[in-house]
């Protein structure tokens, strides 16, 4: 059986020369190592990913990560739990770049390979981020499908924190499909909630999601105000570099010019968002489909 078609399609679709495809090949041939472990076949590729990964440009983002997964399988060809979180953060490096089908591929195999009674939190992780990328490909049974499942984990050993994020999703999928009202109902209760049991970081991505479901409706201002509030609550540097232009989009959205381009000064890698909150998704040459702004998991 032939796997990682979404590799093997984006790969189709660059040129050789580009660098996204050495980035592509080098995750390809990890992926491949991977396949091989858990199938227990006697010599995985180690020498082809090693060639592959060394060959990514060295500005690209994933080539540390793939190079780390490399470097541990090399001293020890078993998926640990190191190794797994390693994939995990590759998939949402793929994420933050809008390649929602490699994401979605990596998502997935985490889930294949690894067993949830032994790395429970990855498994369920990887669910969550598998019902995310799905859904920005437009894909809802899929994305219900994998919610469904990180949810079922999540209760299953009554992780609030987790069983919460999941419910953020799928609010972010009732809005993307028009159902404002479902979504700001979910997101009330996640928030009380996060409340009670003092989530506050549960309680930031909550926030983050109410001000994108206020932008949807064209009410920058609320969008701003949970923005802000989720903004005091939220360390993570990519995730405050997403709020940062969200807030940017939203006082642009009121007509307001000179707060976005301070704003999008402020983000830590000086680059333009790639997604909006609710824009639409466009095709690029590699099979995948990009958004222009930042989004809310």
């Amino acid at each position: 059986m032939i796997r990682h078609h979404a590799f093997i399609e984006a790969l189709a679709a660059l040129d050789e020369k580009d660098p996204l495809w050495m980035s592509t090949l080098g995750g390809f041939s990890v992926l491949r190592v991977v396949d091989s472990i858990a199938g227990r076949e006697a010599e995985p590729p180690l020498a082809a990913a090693r060639k592959a990964t060394e060959a990514i440009p060295q500005k690209d983002p994933s080539r540390g990560i793939l190079m780390r997964i490399v470097d541990r399988l090399e001293k020890k060809p078993e998926l640990s739990s190191e190794v797994g979180n390693d994939l995990l953060s590759y998939g949402r490096a793929m994420d933050v770049e809008a390649r929602w089908f490699i994401a979605a591929d990596i998502f997935d195999t985490l889930g294949e390979v690894f067993q949830a009674r032994e790395h429970f939190e990855l498994v369920t992780d990887a669910a969550t981020a598998l019902g995310s990328a799905a859904r920005n490909l437009g894909d809802w049974e899929r994305s219900a499908s994998a919610y469904a499942t990180a949810q079922h984990l999540a209760d299953s050993v009554r992780d609030v924190a987790r069983s919460l994020i999941v419910e953020v999703g799928i609010a972010t999928t009732s809005m993307m499909r028009g159902n404002l009202p479902a979504a700001d109902a979910v997101l009330d209760e996640v928030m009380a909630a996060a409340e009670r049991e003092g989530l506050d970081s549960v309680k930031a991505i909550a926030l983050h999601a109410r001000a994108s479901v206020a932008h949807t409706r064209g009410d920058y201002r609320r969008a701003i105000h949970f923005a802000h509030q989720s903004l005091e609550l939220t360390t993570n540097t990519g995730a405050r570099d997403r709020l940062l232009a969200d807030i940017a989009a939203a006082y642009a959205g009121l007509g307001i010019f000179d707060t976005p381009r301070r704003l999008y000064n402020c983000r830590t890698d000086f680059a333009p968002p790639r997604r909006a909150m609710a824009g639409e998704a466009q095709p690029d040459g590699a099979g995948n489909r990009r958004r222009v702004g930042s989004e809310v998991r």
